[in-house]
């Protein structure tokens, strides 16, 4: 017996995406009285992605920046890393952190992570993470 050309069967679904959006810094440490210039370094397994450098502000934001892990890169951590961009190409690792993605669901999770680890003794990295 053929189904009825009305009968709706699931599709299966494709590989999901970890989106990775909302990044933000605050309290990074200055060095030799320079203000840094920070960036986001964010890796999940072999897939590194990074945000532009802000030039001006130490307390940066990128808030249209959004990054897409596919979900055969694994489930975490993630590592995030946030770096002092000097002007001669040098950079200095401010702070690290590895978020676990466990507990990742079916809602987003928005949090402020302290940075350990790196030149800077303190400040904070902000991510938004939701699976789709």
């Amino acid at each position: 017996r053929r189904p009825s050309p009305w009968c709706v069967f699931p599709q299966p679904h494709g590989p999901r995406i970890l989106r990775v959006s909302g990044l933000r810094v605050r309290g990074l440490q200055a060095h030799l009285s320079a203000a840094p210039r920070p960036y986001v370094a964010v890796t999940l397994h072999s897939l590194r992605l990074k945000t532009p450098v802000s030039w001006t502000q130490p307390d940066a934001e990128w808030p249209l920046m959004v990054m897409d892990f596919p979900e055969g890169h694994g489930a975490g951590p993630l590592e995030v890393r946030v770096f002092d961009k000097e002007r001669l190409s040098r950079k200095r690792l401010l702070g690290a952190v590895s978020v676990r993605l466990a507990g990742l669901g079916e809602r987003s999770v928005e949090s402020w992570y302290a940075l350990q680890g790196g030149a800077s003794c303190a400040g904070e990295v902000f991510l938004r993470m939701e699976l789709l």
